[in-house]
């Protein structure tokens, strides 16, 4: 059976959970063609997290397969998308807490918007809302590795003082 992209995808629907794994991973490759999730800028991941897909369907009423198929994608991508974020997470230390105790509270995207803003010195936040998921990945994945050799680097330093 051949599955026709551009048909409503409620005409597939029933059948995709039968597909095989071979095929599914052929489908699912074809459907990121349509739009592939790390070129959503961060508005439209925002918009994307919050139901508005409108960057990616044409009518979101009428869905195609190809778009019902993009939807599972984009599902599969955050799951992922937050595990790698997770990774990139440097423990504070005990003074960093103290220090951080009573800083306001940051939403998730306000906390993704300053990053970027900083990290690329953007001049606002309107400029980082149009950085792409990759690039913020890329971003993320060098700031963590900086951070990281330069606490370790710390604690080098540290222990060769105390060993004098």
């Amino acid at each position: 059976m051949t599955i026709d992209f551009n048909k409503p995808y409620n005409k597939y629907v029933d059948i995709l959970p039968f597909v095989t794994d071979d095929s599914r991973k052929v489908l699912m490759e074809q459907a990121t063609k349509i739009r592939d999730p790390y070129t959503l800028t961060l508005a439209e991941f925002f918009a994307c997290c919050e139901g508005d897909f409108s960057c990616v369907l044409k009518d979101q009423n009428n869905i195609t397969t190809g778009e019902g198929l993009w939807l599972e994608i984009f599902r599969d991508f955050v799951a992922d998308f937050c595990k790698i974020l997770e990774r990139l997470v440097i423990p504070q230390t005990p003074e960093q807490k103290q220090a951080s105790a009573n800083c306001l509270p940051v939403e998730w995207q306000e906390g993704m918007l300053v990053f970027v803003r900083a990290y690329f010195g953007l001049k606002s936040f309107a400029e980082a809302e149009n950085v792409t998921i990759g690039d913020y990945l890329l971003a993320k994945k060098d700031d963590y590795n900086a951070n990281i050799f330069q606490r370790n680097m710390a604690k080098i330093q540290t222990q060769k003082i105390h060993k004098r």
